[in-house]
């Protein structure tokens, strides 16, 4: 999808790798700071082991490693797996906190030296510039699971900060002070951050959400349509099984015997015929009409699942193959055309045909030429054999020509000028033969 795009893009890697820097650096300026500024009876060998330590019961100084971690892992590796993916929006979010707790509740002791270098990273530079490149870049899919699990790192730094605070006395903030505060005052700070947290999390995961949607719908190479005015060309036929009765006139057509599927234009054969189109008439706008009744857009999921007869699944491993298979489908889905199919919002082709709403879906000819833009279509493949719907209509804006193949037809049609028919004829790997008007297409 959009998001590995967006992450191997030359500058997401390069912002990515800045951020990595720009974070390290504050992490070892916080621990040289953390070193000479350190207990002085620990001495020195001991204060440079521990410091790094120590350093972990800041809160900023944890979120600025999270972050420094994960950028870093960004800009130089290859393999994104789920466990960066829990620490990246436990960064993202923690680093929030940090910036925006530091500078509205802790910010305005006065500093000097390197700490003032120091601060404006941690506290300022890293809290802006993590947030910034998640908007632009991701990764995306955000899910609520990780999101709680993130939740441990933090919760889990809580933990280990109140119980040495409570060892030896010292804690790294003023709002987690017991001793100070009582334990009531510091719960109160504590449930506002934890409620703080999740309310962070629930804005990122309506952003991420809305952004991989816009990203997602960007990739698409084919866009839904509600313009049927577009079909209102086909709807002039005369009545019937077919080709007259579902095509406009042309000067010759074509059929081609398809013996694996039926219903749909199949993906190969359309690549082919597109390709000849193409040749004919160079790079033009098409329009794609979809069966919406088609059971991988509908939720019915006639498809099957292929498994080998020697593989030794039991039928509970059947049972979660085939859920795993089904919750593919409907995530293969764009979820604007699930809701034209569920809303029946489409245009009855041919005129007089009661439940043969089609989709409208309009891009370009030299896209169909490579089959694999069904990966990207949103019309339910999954790169299973018999997932995905295909067009059941094809043509150009210039309607010169147009493929088509009925619903319960197991043959493709093609209509146009003598010369384009005469490419599809020609063609011995198709195994077209000539047609006539009065030539029926339904099965």
């Amino acid at each position: 999808m959009s998001t590995t795009q967006d992450l191997q893009r030359p500058v997401a890697r390069i912002a990515f790798l800045i951020l990595g820097l720009i974070g390290l650096s504050g992490i070892v300026t916080s621990w040289i700071i953390g070193w000479v500024g350190g207990d002085d009876a620990l001495g020195a060998i001991g204060a440079f082991l521990l410091t790094p330590l120590d350093q972990l019961r800041f809160f900023t100084f944890m979120s600025n490693v999270l972050v420094t971690i994960t950028s870093l892992q960004l800009a130089l590796a290859r393999d994104w797996r789920q466990t960066w993916h829990v620490l990246r929006i436990a960064g993202i979010i923690c680093i929030s906190i940090t910036g925006v707790v530091f500078n509205l509740l802790l910010a305005g002791d006065p500093i000097e030296g390197l700490s003032v270098f120091n601060n404006f990273v941690v506290h300022i530079a890293t809290p802006i510039l993590a947030p910034l490149l998640w908007l632009l870049f991701g990764p995306r899919e955000t899910t609520w699971r990780r999101i709680l699990l993130a939740a441990i790192i933090p919760i889990l730094w809580l933990v280990v900060t109140m119980a040495r605070g409570a060892t030896t006395g010292w804690y790294p903030y003023t709002i987690l002070d017991v001793g100070n505060l009582g334990f009531s005052g510091v719960a109160v700070y504590i449930v506002a951050i934890l409620v703080f947290y999740f309310l962070l999390a629930t804005i990122m995961w309506a952003l991420d959400r809305t952004l991989a949607r816009r990203a997602l719908a960007r990739s698409r190479p084919f866009a839904l349509t509600a313009d049927w005015s577009r079909a209102d060309w086909l709807r002039t036929g005369e009545p019937g099984a077919t080709i007259g009765g579902s095509l406009p006139e042309f000067e010759a057509y074509a059929i081609i015997e398809q013996a694996d599927v039926d219903g749909e234009i199949p993906a190969e054969l359309l690549a082919s015929l597109a390709s000849h189109a193409h040749s004919e008439g160079g790079e033009t706008g098409v329009t794609l009409a979809v069966w919406a009744g088609r059971t991988e857009l509908t939720g019915a999921y006639s498809s099957v699942l292929v498994i080998s007869h020697d593989s030794p699944i039991r039928a509970r491993d059947m049972r979660r193959a085939l859920s795993d298979h089904r919750r593919e489908t409907v995530a293969a889905i764009d979820p604007q055309i699930a809701r034209a199919v569920h809303d029946r919002a489409g245009v009855q082709l041919p005129l007089d045909a009661g439940g043969r709403e089609h989709l409208l879906l309009t891009g370009s000819l030299t896209t169909l030429t490579d089959p694999d833009w069904r990966s990207t279509a949103g019309l339910g493949y999954t790169g299973q054999p018999g997932t995905g719907a295909t067009p059941n209509y094809v043509w150009p804006d210039d309607q010169s020509w147009v493929m088509h193949c009925d619903i319960d037809g197991t043959a493709t049609i093609v209509g146009g000028s003598e010369s384009l028919v005469g490419r599809v004829l020609a063609d011995d790997a198709l195994g077209a033969r000539p047609a006539e008007r009065t030539d029926r297409i339904a099965g």
